[in-house]
């Protein structure tokens, strides 16, 4: 189950281009402006770039996530997307209590006490639907709310 395309990815998408305009600009009239060795302006150039390159990734990051799989279901577990750093979180369903949903959010609540999210908002409406499906057949007892 992919993300879905809404706007709120594009939106960080666009943000975080604005930022690294914004970046670019002062950075640029503070290296105008400013009167320092060649080292700190080495210095000032070099982390500019870097906040530059990071922003430019998190802008691609964020225009390419509806391409990604947020969910993946499997026969005993579940496999959710965490970011482009950490790694998935891979949900045993023989370790899951409860599975209960509060808006449009579906929390798995574990053996030990611990609560793994499921934003719904970031799926379609379709493949929300699906995943109720599956996790009411999966846990028909122990699904509080659906």
């Amino acid at each position: 189950m992919k993300y879905s395309a809404n706007k709120k990815w594009f939106r960080e998408g666009i943000t975080s281009i604005l930022i690294v305009l914004m970046i670019i600009i002062t950075g640029t009239c503070f290296f105008i402006t400013m009167d320092a060795s060649k080292t700190a302006n080495t210095i000032f150039i070099v982390a500019c770039s870097i906040f530059i390159l990071l922003g430019i990734s998190k802008a691609i990051y964020y225009f390419r996530l509806h391409k990604k799989d947020y969910l993946f279901m499997q026969d005993n577990s579940l496999s959710i997307h965490r970011g482009s750093i950490l790694s998935r979180k891979v949900i045993n369903f023989n370790k899951v209590e409860r599975v209960a949903q509060v808006n449009d959010v579906i929390l798995l609540i574990m053996d030990d006490g611990k609560e793994e999210p499921i934003y719904t908002d970031w799926l379609s409406n379709n493949d929300t639907i699906e995943l109720k499906k599956k996790l009411k057949e999966r846990f028909a007892s122990k699904a509080i709310s659906f």
